[in-house]
């Protein structure tokens, strides 16, 4: 077979898969930043997510990793929502496949919240019970490592460390964010404990009259707060 008819051949599968001759290119950073969300090699058949990290480096702030997506297929894969993405068979989270995911009706509610017909995930991880037609986001604050989801029946929380529970007492109808520490609803208030990553009620809270002060403080009719201590000398 003649050079011509091997381009010729490659421009015809080039076209059928939505591809471009850059992603033969294998340039995808400047500086570490990354210019390019996927890349696909003709040459072995492997598919390459491309991660932007940040370091403490002043030399190296920015570096962008080239990855491979374990036998992901060449010709169906494309990107949903960075980092989101899927091929014919599976659904990724960067080079992470989500198991029992359902590529045909996947679908990216906000951050690491997704779901399919019918599962919901919190980054690759199942959200146990959670109804695919009521889930929703509550904040927006942080959503690629700490956040909050309803659905009719539940709250959720979801700690950077890939572990998901729910709220227990918490009502999802009235639940609402406060800020990265603090939430409430028509009952409690909840605090997030730090030290042993768990959603608490802060018991002593006035649900009618709380107020957040800082990131880290707030105050009722009785107390102030300090995280999810009493610490009445931020009065003074």
């Amino acid at each position: 077979m003649n050079k011509k008819i091997i381009f010729l051949l490659l421009i015809g599968v080039l076209a059928i898969t939505g591809c471009t001759l850059n992603e033969i290119n294998d340039a995808y950073e400047k500086d570490g930043i990354c210019f390019k969300e996927y890349s696909r090699s003709w040459t072995t058949g492997d598919v390459y997510i491309y991660l932007q990290e940040h370091s403490t480096l002043p030399e190296k702030p920015n570096m962008c990793r080239k990855v491979n997506i374990p036998k992901a297929n060449i010709l169906s894969f494309k990107i949903i929502v960075y980092p989101y993405a899927k091929d014919k068979n599976n659904v990724y989270y960067y080079q992470n496949k989500i198991n029992d995911a359902n590529a045909k009706t996947f679908q990216v509610i906000g951050g690491m919240l997704s779901k399919d017909d019918i599962n919901v995930y919190a980054a690759t991880q199942k959200i146990t019970g959670a109804d695919t037609e009521t889930i929703e986001i509550v904040d927006d604050f942080d959503q690629y490592r700490n956040f909050y989801a309803k659905d009719a029946n539940y709250v959720y929380y979801y700690f950077q460390n890939g572990r998901n529970e729910i709220i227990d007492k918490a009502d999802s109808k009235t639940f609402e964010f406060l800020n990265s520490n603090y939430a409430k609803d028509k009952n409690y208030v909840y605090c997030r404990q730090h030290s042993v990553g768990k959603i608490s009620e802060l018991k002593e809270a006035d649900v009618d009259t709380f107020e957040i002060l800082s990131q880290r403080s707030a105050k009722d009719k009785n107390n102030f707060y300090e995280y999810c201590d009493v610490n009445n000398l931020l009065e003074t």
